[in-house]
């Protein structure tokens, strides 16, 4: 089957998975150099810088409809939800901590639910 136009929404998603990715990246980076005596902190933050290149890779992808980005976008966001909700618990459950999260996990909500359509599958040649 030849693909068409890439639908609209894959381009969404593309460019959301790019600015979350740069904003993982920003975190993950700001993480690192503002802790130096907690490990685990800042094993999340360089885990974090690589999950920001991952999300760039999975939104440029999403304009090619290569089928393992469809695959990355899923893992990725089930990845990123988890470490949302731990970067709210490194917080101690702040309240301003605690809508960044939410809207964090609120998008990355949409992204495997919006990938698992037909013709969404179909432009990734998952069908």
């Amino acid at each position: 089957m030849s693909k068409r136009g890439i639908p609209i929404g894959i381009a969404v998603v593309g460019v959301l998975a790019f600015l979350g990715g740069l904003l993982w990246i920003v975190g993950g980076a700001a993480a690192v150099l503002a802790v130096k005596d907690d490990l685990l902190a800042m094993g999340v933050g360089v885990f974090s810088v690589f999950l920001g290149l991952a999300f760039l890779l999975f939104g440029l992808g999403c304009l090619k409809g290569r089928g393992w980005v469809w695959t990355l976008g899923v893992v990725l966001t089930i990845v990123g939800m988890v470490l949302s909700v731990f970067r709210w618990y490194q917080d101690d459950f702040s309240d301003s901590s605690m809508i960044s999260t939410l809207i964090s996990i609120l998008i990355m909500l949409f992204i495997p639910i919006y990938l698992t359509t037909n013709k969404v599958k179909h432009w990734f040649d998952k069908l």
